[in-house]
């Protein structure tokens, strides 16, 4: 969906009082323990990410308070399966950027159709991404009713076109029951950075397949943002912000 220009240049002025003043987490250090690592509140650094079901009510989520409520990053979904573009991605990746919160695409994955089509449809998609963006993320959580060998190969091939495409390597978000039963729990792309999706309530996710340590964990999917129409998933980054910059690309 085009965002009008009036509501950029007006969030563009509003943002340079947000970007003056650092988050909140902008200086904090992790504090992982264990295996899986784990993170105390006030190390935080607080992220969302969002798609068109945030735009049921509001056109345009308010991202200053976003902000200003201490969302450092925000994912958006820009694409799913090979026909389906988010009409609100371009102007929620623009105006989070605008803000100073660091942005980052993702594409829902359907495994039911090529991976190869899907990979080149999430990578043209998001060209016009500004610059620079958190990496690239598949969200695989569907098994198109494949095998786990065959979701294997397939989410293999995704990633070795978005790399050739993009020169990125992709982040994988998944659940652990789903990787652990849909994917055979591989291992074979523990070198990828994991986004987890575990709403137990502890201190840590359950990381399955072979990961030594989680990159994101997506605590809730009912979380409340100011500014972003409700509810939200609500993730959290293991490590500092200059840690997270380094997923800037």
């Amino acid at each position: 969906m085009r965002t009008p220009t009036t509501v950029i240049l007006s969030l563009a002025v509003a943002a340079a009082a947000v970007l003056a003043a650092p988050s909140a987490s902008a200086d904090s250090s992790a504090s992982g323990s264990g295996p899986a690592g784990s993170l105390s509140p006030d190390s935080a650094v607080d992220g969302i990410d969002v798609s068109s079901h945030q735009h049921n009510v509001a056109p345009v989520s308010d991202w200053i308070q976003a902000r200003s409520a201490g969302t450092d990053f925000a994912y958006v979904k820009a694409t799913e399966g090979t026909d389906y573009v988010n009409p609100n991605w371009l102007g929620d990746i623009n105006l989070a950027r605008l803000t100073g919160i660091r942005g980052g695409n993702y594409h829902f994955a359907r495994p039911s159709g090529d991976a190869v089509a899907q990979a080149n449809v999430f990578a043209t998609a998001t060209i016009g991404s500004p610059a620079p963006t958190l990496a690239p993320v598949l969200d695989i959580e569907d098994s198109g009713g494949l095998s786990p060998e065959q979701l294997q190969s397939w989410v293999r091939d995704f990633l070795n076109i978005l790399k050739l495409r993009t020169g990125r390597d992709a982040v994988i978000y998944t659940y652990p029951n789903f990787w652990k039963s849909e994917m055979g729990n591989t291992a074979a792309f523990a070198d990828h950075p994991l986004w987890i999706a575990d709403y137990n309530g502890g201190d840590s996710p359950d990381v399955p397949g072979g990961w030594k340590t989680w990159t994101i964990w997506q605590t809730t999917s009912t979380g409340n943002v100011p500014g972003v129409e409700g509810p939200v998933d609500r993730n959290v980054f293991n490590g500092n912000a200059q840690g997270l910059d380094r997923l800037l690309g």
